[in-house]
């Protein structure tokens, strides 16, 4: 574990890139240095730094693209997929040949308005292989068709309809990226508030968790991050909320109370506009007393685990992540 002591090209920060008290280091792990990426990484981000970055958004234009995108990354083999309907939300599992019992709930990014189980199926697979559990990969209502809190509903009637099926809460896993991320704590804060049991632990990847978009990074990494920028951010957060407060935890989940949570896994890049999301989770969640991990991967992009067949970064996360739900999932079955 690593302990900063000089400043890095790769912080928002000149001296604590965490911007924590110093204990918590004994908690957090930040990956970061100033060796230049590796060359996989270095032509991604050549690649990224293509796309139209500005602009207002083309919401039909989004989608396409994002889906297009994802049909260039095939699923893996080893991973039998198969559709479902569970709690009345479309749905896809992932089952590795070697599995528990367990299952890890997985909720896709995109803004709450784009994404779906086919533009993160190689991830889920990848991540169903590395967990030795099937995941399940949920298709919530998109906004501006369905706008909140209609992807809580869903993210909530999956949860509830394992649970029916007999599934033990300690025998789930939450995880998801960016968005979904987000989805995964509001759905955790919206289950213990509701008295309802709550699964094993959490899993969150580039985390999007303040639709109100305080956090520093969101103007200090506009220029390191080629995949997102505020302004897309802002279009998005409207097209979900729709008028609704983005102070309200069941949307913004960073402004929640932690009190209570399972224990929570987060990754995150020095290249995205919303690392500060991601430390200001951690460090809520650790003041309540939370397990919670959190890593700066340097150089990585948002949800880079999306590119594991370009980058090895990317399937190293995933690996990760896969660790942290085998862990949880194992000691409860």
């Amino acid at each position: 574990m690593s302990h900063p002591s000089s400043p890095d090209p790769n912080s928002s920060a000149a001296v604590d890139p965490l911007h924590l008290d110093p204990p918590l280091y004994a908690t957090f792990e930040v990956l970061q240095g100033f060796d230049p990426p590796r060359e996989g990484v270095a032509k991604l981000l050549q690649l990224l730094s293509l796309r139209e970055k500005t602009g207002p958004l083309d919401l039909a234009a989004f989608r396409g693209d994002f889906e297009q995108f994802a049909a260039l990354f095939p699923p893996q083999g080893g991973v039998l997929r198969s559709a479902a309907e569970v709690g009345g939300v479309p749905c896809e599992w992932a089952r590795p040949a070697v599995a528990g019992r367990g299952v890890v709930i997985y909720f896709h990014g995109g803004g709450y308005v784009s994404g779906s189980v086919a533009t993160h199926r190689d991830l889920v697979c990848r991540l169903a292989k590395s967990a030795e559990f099937p995941v399940l990969s949920v298709g919530y209502r998109l906004a501006p068709e369905h706008p909140y809190p209609a992807a809580l509903e869903d993210a909530r009637a999956v949860y509830t309809a394992l649970l029916a099926q007999g599934r033990s809460p300690q025998q789930i896993v939450l995880a998801g990226d960016s968005a979904g991320a987000g989805l995964c704590l509001a759905l955790l804060m919206n289950l213990r508030d509701r008295g309802e049991p709550l699964p094993a632990g959490a899993a969150l990847l580039s985390p999007w968790v303040d639709l109100t978009h305080s956090g520093p990074s969101i103007e200090s990494r506009r220029a390191l991050d080629p995949v997102l920028q505020p302004r897309l951010l802002r279009d998005v957060a409207d097209a979900y909320l729709q008028g609704d407060d983005p102070r309200q935890p069941s949307v913004s989940p960073l402004f929640g109370s932690f009190e209570g949570l399972p224990p929570l896994e987060i990754l995150v890049g020095t290249r995205e506009i919303l690392l500060d999301d991601a430390r200001r989770v951690a460090a809520a969640a650790y003041q309540a007393g939370i397990d919670v991990r959190l890593e700066i991967w340097r150089h990585q992009v948002h949800v880079w685990p999306l590119f594991a067949s370009l980058i090895e970064e990317g399937q190293e996360a995933i690996e990760q992540l896969g660790a942290f739900c085998h862990l949880r999932l194992s000691s409860a079955t």
